[in-house]
């Protein structure tokens, strides 16, 4: 077995794309093992460590995670062993490797390498630096499993290389051969009679309106145009974002504004529900019992689905526990907010889009409400009650406002001087992507 300086040990086992193995918990070759519920908490743990560069000692392991009583290392080593040859068998990093010896500086005991060596996997020694180096490798092929990209700076580049790569799940659409160019919202008013406007980067970067939106949506107004705000935000509830919208100078009614939040709302499965949202936010909107995930870690093995509502706050290392919570025991993900990123003042922030991709990996079953899927779609013109082929999208982003708005059978309007394309060359990302506007605006 694994052992520690001879007195065995345990370690925290990570989960990753496919890291976790046979749907049925690992037992040791003598028999032992944990319940299904303490497995999922096992690997948990262990995700987060391996996903924050971290590891444990075998003794703790076994304290945190398995019964106390005789050969209580024993067991937790035997564990490790299973998962070790679940793990070669798959050609899988080890989930063992998270583990160091007591007194091991932070590497694994000989045993590690041993078992290492016997399942095909290590031919070198248990000390020294050939072994800190494989050491150093599983971690990081642990850590880039379970935590996927996680860019520090995202940027348009990388938000469409993202978008592109999941392009598969995303809608399809026909477009237009080329787009016409013009100043603002108010050079094309008259070719639709309605507004499906989105709301960063064309009402507002972050916390700031956008210089002239204020007063180009009082114009569209005063010109008869029916307008609906369809957003991808659903971190608060509604009422939340209509009183910002207030306070920015904006007019909208209630009945204007539609927020992925509430799309999801519709699509929530029965049962305990896990939901990742900023510290604090409340759920009175929603229905069913749901309760917040940072205020109770014991939800990943315990929850029946989990919804994602913002990423504000999220984590490697949070990302990882849920990454390995789900490849053990798959779950519904709601996602309510498909965005790769969202515009700010002076950044893009990584959005639910982005990691529910990633999530996917798991095998759980991913259902996204927003832009660009029908749903949402639908939800605004059912709202704004006039022939599609009447109504315009207009947003930021190529891959959930124009390709939305084009799938719904909408005109398209592309605002260039804002949001994701801001000071770039929007037409690059048109040709590279092949998702064409009808329409290319500087402003709104």
């Amino acid at each position: 077995m694994i052992d520690d300086h001879g007195n065995g040990g345990g370690g925290k086992i990570a989960s990753a794309p496919d890291l976790v193995g046979d749907p049925g918990r690992p037992v040791a070759q003598d028999g032992t093992g944990l319940s299904d519920r303490a497995d999922l908490l096992a690997r948990t743990d262990l995700a987060t460590r391996a996903a924050t560069g971290d590891w444990a000692v075998y003794g703790s392991f076994a304290a945190d995670h398995f019964a106390p009583g005789p050969g209580l290392v024993g067991r937790a080593t035997g564990w490790l062993e299973a998962t070790m040859a679940q793990d070669a068998q798959a050609g899988r990093p080890f989930l063992a490797a998270v583990c160091a010896a007591r007194l091991g500086q932070g590497q694994p005991a000989p045993g590690f390498f041993a078992t290492a060596r016997a399942l095909g996997r290590y031919n070198g020694p248990d000390t020294g630096p050939v072994a800190a180096e494989y050491v150093t490798t599983e971690r990081a092929a642990l850590r880039a499993q379970l935590c996927g990209e996680w860019p520090d700076a995202p940027d348009a580049v990388w938000a469409t290389a993202r978008y592109q790569s999941v392009r598969a799940a995303l809608p399809s659409a026909r477009f237009p051969a080329q787009s016409l160019q013009v100043h603002s919202l108010s050079d094309i008013a008259d070719r639709y009679d309605g507004f499906i406007l989105d709301a960063y980067g064309v009402l507002n970067t972050g916390a700031t309106a956008i210089p002239g939106a204020v007063a180009r949506i009082a114009e569209l107004r005063a010109r008869g145009k029916r307008l609906v705000v369809l957003t991808n935000g659903a971190s608060h509830p509604r009422s939340t974002a209509l009183a910002r919208y207030h306070a920015l100078g904006f007019d909208f009614t209630e009945d204007e504004v539609i927020a992925s939040r509430d799309i999801a709302a519709t699509a929530l499965p029965p049962g305990l529900i896990a939901a990742i949202a900023p510290q604090g936010i409340g759920f009175d909107d929603l229905p069913g019992d749901i309760r917040a995930l940072d205020a109770d870690q014991s939800l990943l093995a315990d929850a029946d689905a989990f919804l994602f509502l913002g990423a504000q706050g999220w984590s490697p290392a949070r990302h990882a526990a849920l990454f390995a919570a789900l490849h053990r025991r798959p779950r519904p993900i709601i996602i309510a907010n498909p965005d790769v990123v969202a515009p700010h003042e002076d950044h893009l922030s990584l959005e639910p889009g982005h990691f529910a991709h990633h999530l996917a990996l798991t095998g759980a079953p991913v259902g996204f409400h927003g832009k660009p899927f029908a749903p949402a779609f639908e939800a605004a013109l059912a709202r704004i009650n006039l022939p599609r082929d009447r109504v315009a999208m207009v947003g930021d982003t190529l891959h959930t406002d124009v390709l939305g708005g084009a799938h719904a059978g909408c005109g398209t309007v592309l605002i260039a001087g804002h949001g994701l394309y801001r000071n770039q060359t929007p037409q690059d990302f048109i040709d590279a992507t092949g998702i064409v506007p009808d329409v290319i605006a500087q402003t709104t």
